[in-house]
């Protein structure tokens, strides 16, 4: 996982803030996570954005703007990650699937019980 720091200033001309960095990063990126810190700055709104993302895979952007081909198969989620990454990846996998079986109460406000 990768992290990039934005900073979005008030642009008069656009009447709010340019989030045009924000949409230039955005092409070829998949983002994973953001924070943001908005604060006022010489009288200027300003937002802060951190970003944690990773690169965006060639089928992930075709897949994106609509060009995949219907019926293909799904690509690995796992592709890209780190070890460590994956490895979260695998174990949320395995508490998440018992979760969502035919085990599950619908009266209950806790439906599903997670192995711990």
């Amino acid at each position: 996982m990768k992290v990039k720091v934005l900073t979005l200033r008030w642009s008069d001309e656009a009447g709010g803030l340019d989030d045009g960095q924000l949409e230039a990063f955005m092409e070829g990126h998949v983002v994973l996570e953001v924070a943001e810190h908005f604060f006022i700055h010489d009288k200027q709104p300003t937002l802060v954005l951190t970003l944690s993302y990773r690169d965006e895979a060639p089928e992930d952007a075709r897949a994106r703007n609509g060009s995949a081909k219907a019926g293909t198969t799904r690509t690995d989620p796992r592709k890209g990650m780190d070890q460590v990454e994956r490895a979260r990846y695998d174990a949320l996998r395995l508490w998440r699937n018992p979760a969502s079986g035919p085990s599950c109460s619908l009266n209950s406000p806790w439906p599903c019980s997670r192995p711990s």
